[in-house]
């Protein structure tokens, strides 16, 4: 049954569909595989530490499953996982380098950015505001969402409010996320301009009914 939805789904042109019948991903698995391990590397020079076995399994493995399994709860618990261990900051480092440039489609990108929103602290800060402007929303839209789980800072909230446009969309609504969980001053600003349109007044003041995020 596999191989026949398989050679359908090529036959059909759509191989990302192929890939994901035979290993669960939507990506050919040995470029998963490589692209992982190259990455979890990369993650490991940055936090070097003397384990106490001779090779490193696990840390390619979940990488690949946050990144590229098809079941999105899937790729949250291997986020979680990567997040909780001592690479977090390196595999975040890793992944910023690779949004840096346009190397990788936007459905790849979209994804490294998901996983950025997952493991990122203040020091990822900076690169994070980078991709505000990103061309594609799906991909800034997550970056965006990810400094709303950093503390509030001056610099990366204004420039934020500075960055808010007026039309409805996932990147601006991200952007009032960062505004709403990091408790940003500029919520009331906002409700009293007269320069900021209805649905970001509704927004701003639904936020500061709610209150910003509790942080240890």
């Amino acid at each position: 049954m596999r191989a026949t939805l398989v050679q359908a789904a090529d036959k059909a042109g759509r191989r990302k569909l192929g890939y994901v019948v035979t290993h669960g991903e939507e990506i050919l698995a040995a470029k998963a595989e490589q692209f992982s391990a190259e990455l979890a590397a990369g993650a490991r020079a940055r936090a070097p530490q003397e384990p106490a076995y001779d090779e490193d399994r696990m840390l390619p493995r979940l990488i690949r499953e946050a990144l590229f399994h098809r079941d999105s709860e899937r790729r949250h618990l291997a986020a979680m996982l990567i997040a909780s261990s001592p690479f977090d900051s390196g595999v975040t480092d890793e992944l910023l380098a690779r949004l840096a440039g346009r190397a990788y489609p936007d459905w790849m990108r979209a994804r490294f950015a998901t996983l950025v929103r997952y493991l990122s602290a203040d020091t990822h800060r900076m690169r994070m505001l980078t991709l505000v402007d990103d061309p594609s929303d799906e991909v800034a839209a997550p970056a965006i969402q990810g400094l709303g789980h950093l503390s509030l800072n001056a610099m990366s909230d204004l420039a934020v409010r500075n960055s808010l446009g007026p039309v409805w969309s996932h990147r601006e609504r991200a952007k009032m996320y960062v505004l709403g969980m990091t408790g940003s001053p500029g919520l009331q600003a906002i409700t009293k301009s007269r320069d900021a349109v209805d649905w970001q007044k509704a927004a701003a003041r639904w936020w500061i009914d709610q209150g910003p995020a509790i942080r240890e």
